[in-house]
């Protein structure tokens, strides 16, 4: 970095091997290993001397940032505070898509408006499954095999708060666990005749991706299979099922009667929204609304009729507009304001360590932007600069 080389900055040869043990990829056991840093660097074709240069012009770089690293004086924290927390008199008026009515739709208008937007009406993606259902069935375990599931797995076997099930306690449960286990072998046997072909399905079926009627984690088993794939048994509703995908029909066009429904739908909610811009410059010049008082950035609470997230974006809009009145669009939602007087907030010490880091990530942004743009005019630069990951 020939601009810190200027300043009479250095790094030690101390400072790049303290960098280097910092690296994870070079360590054995935890410990720095010269031959693991040396074998490292071979892979990524490049030399300890190359690398080393690289961590040097790194470290000096950040030498450089350091020198711009400026805190700002506790007046201009007072005075930026002030600023940023400038307090607005406003009026407000909210328009919802209630406020506009669309009550004819011209059908010339409606199969134009699907012409533009055909590929928005696709039909949902589709599959033909078979469907094996086996039900839990008895394992007939002796008290003896209860008790030898208990003494091995007794650890599972455990109260909400975490505290053990005595046997008694337990014995219902472990019941239920060993006629699953052993209605999980017949299912298993089963599932190999199916794919043998020496037994069927009990039913087909055609479920809508959005539809299939079992938990999301095996839904999505169902999505990964092949055509004619059978998946293994899953457990369910005190049930085993084998599921087999026969065909997968993907999503197509819709005609326009098939998507005449959504589409009037669309097509009004897109009409109505014009219709609500118009209305909001209509308005605009003398509208009557709601006062707030002493108003800022922080003050989502006292937009009344907007949810917190809703008020917060309107306020943002509100203070980095440049003009007394406006509207703000606010997801399906207008707001019309008129900024009626304008004050310096208080300072506020308690928002103190808000306001220095948003001074000085403009000042660092600004000092390195122009420090580039000089030493792209003044110095020939070669950034080399590799960040541990």
């Amino acid at each position: 970095m020939s601009y810190g080389n200027s300043l009479g900055l250095m790094v030690t040869d101390e400072e790049i091997a303290k960098e280097l043990i910092n690296y994870e990829e070079f360590k054995v056991d935890g410990k720095f290993n010269k031959n693991q840093y040396v074998n490292v660097l071979q892979q990524n074709r490049m030399s300890p001397q190359e690398f080393e240069t690289s961590l040097k012009n790194s470290i000096l770089f950040q030498k450089v940032q350091a020198l711009f690293s400026i805190e700002p004086t506790p007046n201009e924290i007072e005075n930026i505070s002030k600023l940023l927390f400038i307090e607005d008199d406003i009026t407000y008026k909210i328009l919802t898509l209630n406020d506009v009515d669309v009550n004819s739709v011209d059908e010339n208008e409606l199969k134009k408006y699907f012409d533009e937007n055909q590929n928005a009406y696709k039909s949902e993606v589709s599959y033909d499954l078979e469907i094996k259902e086996f039900p839990l069935s008895s394992s007939n375990s002796t008290q003896e095999d209860i008790k030898n599931h208990f003494d091995k797995f007794k650890s599972d076997y455990k109260f909400e708060d975490g505290k053990l099930k005595s046997f008694e306690e337990a014995k219902e449960e472990i019941l239920k666990d060993l006629d699953e286990n052993f209605s999980k072998k017949e299912a298993l046997s089963l599932y190999l005749k199916l794919k043998k072909s020496e037994d069927n399905f009990d039913k087909k079926a055609t479920y809508s991706e959005t539809k299939i009627p079992f938990l999301p984690e095996n839904v999505q088993k169902i999505k990964e299979l092949k055509k004619e794939e059978i998946l293994k048994p899953f457990f369910e509703n005190n049930k085993f099922y084998i599921v087999k995908l026969a065909k997968l029909n993907p999503s197509v066009n819709l005609t326009f009667e098939q998507a005449k429904a959504k589409v009037i739908e669309n097509y009004k909610l897109n009409l109505k929204a014009k219709k609500l811009d118009e209305l909001a410059q209509n308005s605009l010049k003398d509208f009557k609304g709601n006062d707030a008082t002493g108003v800022n950035r922080a003050s989502a609470a006292k937009i009344k009729g907007l949810n917190e997230q809703e008020a917060i974006e309107f306020l943002g809009q509100l203070f980095a507009s440049s003009t007394k009145e406006g509207i703000a669009k606010v997801g399906s939602k207008v707001v019309l304001y008129k900024i009626i007087d304008s004050k310096m907030a208080s300072y506020d010490k308690a928002k103190d360590s808000f306001v220095r880091d948003e001074i000085k990530q403009v000042q660092n942004s600004d000092l390195l932007s122009n420090l580039l743009k000089k030493l792209e005019n003044s110095i020939a630069i070669k950034t080399l600069m590799q960040t541990k990951e």
